[in-house]
């Protein structure tokens, strides 16, 4: 499969889900070539390596339904991550 193919379904994914919620843990799954995701409530997200250190435990997390764009609040501020400005890492489809 593509990087191209990958990202539509990747992005199909992430853009049927909203969320509104606080990220609880940052896993690393070394099993799956090391993908980073991000936890809430009862469900994950992936996220690019890059954004690692701009999202912390305890922060929101929040995304409309039909958007690749994650709003991240914390005590520092807001930071409004996008997925297709990333399209070069693959990102794990597996969640």
């Amino acid at each position: 499969m593509s990087v191209d193919d990958m990202n539509v379904l990747l992005f199909k994914k992430i853009r049927s889900k909203s969320i509104k919620s606080i990220v609880t843990k940052k896993s690393i799954d070394y099993t799956n070539h090391g993908a980073t995701y991000v936890v809430y409530g009862m469900d994950s997200l992936p996220i690019h390596t890059e954004w690692d250190e701009k999202i912390k435990v305890g922060d929101s997390i929040l995304k409309p339904k039909d958007s690749l764009k994650i709003m991240i609040k914390s005590n520092s501020g807001v930071s409004v991550l996008d997925y297709e400005q990333n399209k070069e890492e693959i990102l794990t489809t597996n969640f």
